[in-house]
């Protein structure tokens, strides 16, 4: 249905070039990327908020799909407006929760971990090399904990 509004836009009486389209594409794009860091804040507040209800409900299936829902909601909208940090951090957050294989105790270490390299790459101030080495000691915590 899209591409039949940008087609129609494109053609007839009343059509747009479709330079100006793809600049007004752009530019909403910009927008949307400048706005992300408020909706940053409240998707890591409401990520803290499930990754308490999970870990005090024992990791139910419940609290785990929600939970996961969020992970996967950060990780595709903070890759969008191009935050790749926080993205590739949500990624492995995501996969360490699909895999179940630590659990307990473990299992909140490296949560917090994980909560606490998203916040690190939220904030966009640290240079990426030390987030390079972040992502690596967090591969290596997590192959401990197995």
């Amino acid at each position: 249905m899209a591409n039949s509004a940008l087609l129609k836009r494109c053609q007839g009486p009343r059509a747009l070039p479709l330079a100006l389209l793809i600049s007004r594409g752009d530019q909403a794009a910009q927008i949307v990327c400048l706005k992300f860091g408020d909706h940053l804040q409240e998707a890591l507040s409401g990520l803290q908020d499930a990754v308490v209800t999970y870990l005090a409900q024992e990791a139910s299936d419940t609290a785990k799909a929600k939970l996961l829902t969020i992970v996967r909601d950060l990780r595709s909208s903070s890759a969008t407006a191009g935050q790749e940090w926080v993205s590739i951090f949500a990624a492995s957050l995501e996969t360490s929760l699909e895999a179940g294989d630590i659990a307990g105790q473990n299992l909140s270490v490296l949560i917090g971990l994980h909560m606490d390299a998203l916040h690190v790459a939220a904030k966009r101030i640290t240079p990426a090399e030390e987030l390079v080495q972040l992502q690596q000691s967090l591969l290596r915590v997590q192959m401990a904990l197995r």
